[in-house]
């Protein structure tokens, strides 16, 4: 029996401060911990965590918790080199790596693909993809579908979920695209909005209809309808046995308390 798990992605800005989160999240109900690959912010002096590094560290997360990496196809120069990482990163305690090209809009012949590693990767059943829901075509997602059709267990990532409208348009290309994944293989992404600026940040960067996000010009109106959103559409991922997958950002970890106990009691 397949069964649904949870998710919660946290910020690899160096080894103390993620130890020091995953503490902090000790309360909350889930399964795996799913760490992005992210760029260093030079231009503010942020830096964060290498896949390489992070799976170096020995004992990161409690006992029966799993890790999930991310991996920028487009940081290896060939497909060859990219193959090389996933299989050095694989030989760690890793569950599965989430390989994405997410930030790479631009079509350049010399950029490395995700689909252009599925189609020449070995290792196969603990490399997952993702489904961005709001670029056409869900970002050359059609091209992931042989490597989904070979492997049936591989997982599926989406882009944050705003509104319950978008599991209409999920549910309808399963079906169209003949995708043979369980629903506990799609994790949901969910994620709630604090205030105006982050608002801003997925409609521009992320390209998230406005009509999805949540209204009001207050950043505490717009933080209580983002949570009363989020509750809604956890509930939704419960009943229909998708798995979730949970952004914090700046969020507050007791927000995601409040969340999971007010969707698990069934009084929101």
């Amino acid at each position: 029996m397949n069964i649904p798990k949870t998710a919660i992605e946290l910020i690899p800005r160096n080894k103390e401060y993620l130890i020091n989160k995953i503490q902090e999240i000790q309360d909350c109900n889930y399964d795996i911990v799913n760490l992005p690959h992210l760029r260093d912010r030079k231009w503010w002096e942020v830096c964060f965590m290498a896949p390489e590094e992070i799976a170096s560290i020995e004992n990161i997360l409690p006992e029966g918790k799993e890790l999930v990496l991310h991996l920028r196809s487009q940081d290896s120069h060939t497909n060859s080199q990219a193959i090389t990482r996933i299989n050095t990163l694989l030989s760690k305690k890793i569950k599965e790596i989430l390989l994405i090209t997410w930030d790479t809009y631009v079509n350049k012949n010399e950029v490395v693909t995700t689909h252009a590693i599925l189609e020449s990767i070995w290792i196969q059943e603990k490399v997952s993809i993702c489904a961005d829901l709001y670029h056409q075509d869900w970002w050359r997602f059609h091209k992931k579908i042989p490597f989904l059709k070979k492997n049936n267990t591989a997982n599926i990532y989406t882009q944050p979920v705003f509104c319950n409208t978008i599991f209409e348009k999920i549910e309808k290309n399963k079906v169209q695209l003949w995708i043979p994944q369980w629903k506990t293989n799609i994790y949901i992404w969910i994620t709630w909005i604090c205030n105006s600026k982050t608002r801003d940040y997925w409609k521009n960067t992320n390209k998230v209809p406005e009509k999805y996000l949540p209204k009001w010009d207050t950043n505490e109106k717009i933080k209580e309808n983002s949570i009363a959103q989020t509750i809604d559409i956890l509930k939704h991922i419960k009943k229909e046995k998708y798995s979730s997958y949970i952004m914090l950002m700046q969020s507050k970890v007791k927000d995601l308390l409040s969340i999971q106990n007010k969707v698990e009691n069934n009084s929101y």
